[in-house]
């Protein structure tokens, strides 16, 4: 017809379109649905996108979609960082990244074979007017930390009267007698003591209980059989016989050499 909109009148009326049932009737109202044409007469129904997509639709900014895709930064996904980035650009060799994975510091140290200091001191510690055994130093090892392979060492420095008269240095592990050092004619001695675990942790060799420096002895070597996998108390005394005389522990020292 003339003075007609020629596109409003190539559209055909909604009762014309054949669509999933009579007219515009058949189509769903539903949600996530959107009609589309098939052909020039024909409308379909299409699903909007997939269900993953359709989840995102609804959100109101990126931070919801974020969370709504499961990459909240800081939660789910890591943020950046300059140092990862710099760690990452490192070469590496698989011994040393697998050192990542142990345990704690006393796991590297036996991985390493290095020994450490679990004690020192050189604070004077002195006994004199009592014929009693009087402690003079006490500390602990660790459990654990020896290892069924690994040893103790022990250095002490003494100085005590010049006299004939008997002056005695003990260590004690757990109370019992490990080193005895008799003092008579000298003033000052430095003493080394080792005690190590036999391929197990409750199986011990040591030196023998009496000994001048880190030379000869009277006896032979000691076995014990103490539980290294439990705190070892490690008490250092000193006795005299004439009351009038004097013990200095002038230096003390442990070193764990573990092994495992």
């Amino acid at each position: 017809m003339a003075g007609e909109d020629s596109t409003a009148s190539a559209l055909a009326p909604a009762s014309s379109l054949t669509g999933a049932g009579e007219g515009w009737a058949g189509f769903q109202s539903g949600s996530d649905v959107l009609i589309t044409p098939s052909n020039i007469k024909t409308f379909i129904e299409a699903n909007i996108g997939t269900a993953a997509f359709r989840a995102l639709l609804d959100d109101a900014n990126a931070a919801a979609m974020r969370s709504t895709l499961g990459l909240v930064i800081g939660t789910d996904v890591q943020a950046h960082d300059a140092d990862l980035d710099a760690l990452a650009a490192l070469a590496t060799t698989t011994w040393g990244r697998a050192l990542l994975t142990l345990a704690d510091a006393s796991a590297l140290r036996a991985l390493l074979g290095c020994g450490y200091v679990i004690h020192q001191s050189a604070v004077n510690s002195a006994i004199t007017g009592t014929a009693t055994e009087t402690t003079l130093a006490t500390f602990t090892i660790p459990a654990n930390s020896i290892g069924p392979n690994g040893s103790a060492e022990f250095m002490l420095l003494a100085g005590y009267t010049n006299s004939v008269n008997t002056k005695t240095l003990r260590l004690r592990i757990n109370g019992t007698q490990a080193l005895a050092i008799t003092l008579t004619t000298t003033a000052s001695g430095q003493f080394i003591f080792t005690i190590a675990n036999r391929g197990a942790t409750n199986s011990q060799v040591a030196n023998a209980t009496s000994f001048v420096g880190i030379s000869g002895a009277g006896g032979s070597e000691q076995t014990f059989s103490f539980d290294t996998t439990a705190d070892l108390t490690i008490t250092i005394t000193g006795q005299l016989t004439n009351t009038g005389e004097e013990i200095r522990l002038a230096r003390r020292r442990c070193i764990i050499y573990p092994g495992a």
